[in-house]
């Protein structure tokens, strides 16, 4: 019987010993189907992310808008329905009149209603969805607008029946955009309903009224609605 007693054979056998090609293959395409993998979760994860913080922006701007609108009502003596205004369309857009709300305001400009002197504010929903991006630089498909004293009070809306300024006109300002009518359309649970395309008011009475904004989120889909009630203060 022959014994190999050479040690330096023996670990040459051993070393020998690695993995084959056809291991390395798979071995590698397992490594990037992996990275793959982990990849498209990342960037899945930043955009989730980043839809997410548009939306957070867009809640903030409706709460801003909300908020503006419950200071002029607040401010007021009585809110209505704009009956007798008009504002005239463009080439794009249409203007429709959402809420008329009356104030008292001495200045030698504002004209005189029933005896006082009125300053008239009126928010009105512009409808912008048919308008090229070189006709509107705000977010489609429609804009909540203002209408009431210009800065200097050099002008005031006159009473109804009257046509107001339209976009870019004296005491015109722009108030919000990307708002979007709700799926299901909307109802207001009471009082008159007023607006349109997911900017309503509902009005109870003349001292009292539910504004409703509804906005586009990130994906083109409209976010849940936000309300506020406001009863106003002036007298």
């Amino acid at each position: 019987m022959h014994i190999n007693s050479n040690p330096i054979m023996n670990s040459s056998k051993l070393i020998n010993k690695g993995f084959t090609l056809t291991e390395l293959l798979i071995g590698a395409l397992m490594a990037g189907i992996i990275v793959a993998g982990l990849g498209y979760a990342l960037v899945s994860l930043l955009g989730f992310d980043k839809n997410s913080q548009a939306d957070g922006e867009r809640r903030v701007e409706i709460d801003r808008a909300l908020s503006y609108i419950s200071k002029d009502i607040r401010e007021a003596y009585s809110v209505s329905v704009p009956t007798g205004y008009t504002v005239p369309n463009t080439t794009c857009n249409v203007n429709t009149p959402v809420l008329h709300i009356r104030t008292r305001d001495n200045h030698i400009n504002a004209p005189t209603e029933g005896g006082i002197k009125v300053r008239h504010t009126i928010y009105y929903y512009r409808d912008i969805s048919t308008c090229s991006a070189s006709q509107a630089v705000w977010l489609r498909p429609g804009m909540i607008m203002r209408v009431s004293k210009n800065s200097d009070e050099s002008w005031f809306p006159p009473n109804p029946p009257a046509t107001l300024p339209s976009v870019g006109g004296s005491g015109t300002n722009e108030l919000m955009d990307a708002v979007q009518t709700p799926t299901g359309g909307f109802t207001c649970p009471s009082g008159t309903q007023t607006g349109t395309n997911g900017f309503y008011a509902c009005i109870e009475n003349s001292r009292a009224v539910t504004i409703h904004i509804f906005g586009r989120g990130s994906r083109g889909v409209t976010m849940p609605g936000q309300a506020t009630r406001v009863a106003v203060r002036g007298r």
